[in-house]
Order: structure tokens, then C-alpha cells, then sequence
């Protein structure tokens, strides 16, 4: 079905640089958004040129744009702990690209996740190291991948694992870790 609808949808593709692309519109991206993030703005921009966006309405638009819900959202701060909502990072290569463009932007802060859940039977491995290398504890969630994301972490001191029963008592922990 998706290559008999492959062939009538109406498609070009076209090369272009991520560089190039964005170095104009540098100066309107938030920054607060993950330097991952780049390529996709910057694959936003080619597509708006391409289709006859003036820059004026570009850059209008990015000044605007602070980051899709769910993908390393700032949903508030409590008592100087901020909590970041990552729920659309639903694969192990953009969780660990979040964990670690969050410790870097938080820098000798300490990083405190809620992860796990049920299994994807995806590749944990890049994951549990970024955890390892930069999160201070680990919440982890009921479920399949939580299980495997334990024994990836191994039984080292860091970070420290914490299983929860529900989300509720995972922000709790999480919370109250990060508050010591």
C-alpha cells in the first residue's frame, strides 16, 4: 500500500546543507532547543524556501517556535527543580540524545530520569550508557524495557536505580532526588 501510494504522491527530493541552511536564521532559534533539533529546523526551512516562505515569515516563525510538546518540554519548575517532559523520545537513540544534551545544558547539575516502561524490543544499550555516564538516578517505570534497562545499567553505585509501581510515585522519587 505505502509504495503503490509512494508512486501517485506527488515528490520531489532535494539535497541541502544543514549549515548553509540554517546560518542565516541562527540568531531566531530559541536556545533552548537541543542542537539535535538543528536538522529538522533546518529541513523546515529548505521546504518553506522551496515552496516561496519569504524569510520575514522564516524568522517570524521561529521566534515563536519553542519546541513540540513532549520533546524535551520544560513543563515547569518546583522549588528549583525543573522537570522536563521527553515522553515523544519513544526510541533509545533520541532518549540518549536528550539525556545528554540535558546534562550538557545543566552541566554539573545533577540529572535525574524517569524511564522504562513497557518493552519495544528496540536496542537499549546506547541508552543505558548515556544514563550511566550522566544521570545521577534513574526512576524506572513497570514494564519489559525497565528490565532490561537494569541489567544494562549493571550494579554499579551510579546512578542510583529506583523502580516505581506508577508515574505518580516516579515523580515523587525523582523529585525528592533531585531536592537532596
Amino acid at each position: 500500500l505505502v509504495s503503490k501510494l509512494a508512486i501517485k504522491a506527488p515528490s520531489k527530493i532535494f539535497p541541502f546543507s544543514v549549515s548553509k541552511t540554517i546560518r542565516s536564521f541562527k540568531k531566531f532559534i530559541a536556545s533552548t532547543l537541543p542542537d539535535y533539533q538543528r536538522s529538522n529546523i533546518a529541513a523546515a526551512i529548505a521546504v518553506a524556501k522551496r515552496i516561496g516562505v519569504g524569510d520575514g515569515v522564516i524568522k517570524k516563525t521561529l521566534r515563536r517556535f519553542s519546541g513540540l510538546e513532549g520533546r524535551m518540554e520544560t513543563v515547569g519548575k518546583v522549588r528549583g527543580v525543573e522537570f522536563i517532559n521527553d515522553t515523544a523520545a519513544t526510541n533509545p537513540e533520541a532518549a540518549s540524545k536528550a539525556v545528554i544534551f540535558t546534562k550538557k545544558r545543566i552541566g554539573r547539575g545533577r540529572l535525574h530520569v524517569i524511564a522504562g516502561g513497557s518493552e519495544k524490543y528496540l536496542p537499549l544499550a546506547g541508552f543505558t550508557s548515556a544514563l550511566k555516564k550522566r544521570a545521577a538516578t534513574v526512576v524506572l517505570l513497570p514494564g519489559g524495557s525497565s528490565r532490561k534497562m537494569r541489567a544494562g545499567l549493571g550494579k554499579s553505585s551510579k546512578p542510583k536505580i529506583i523502580e516505581a509501581k506508577t508515574m505518580r510515585e516516579a515523580v515523587r522519587w525523582a523529585f525528592a532526588a533531585a531536592k537532596k
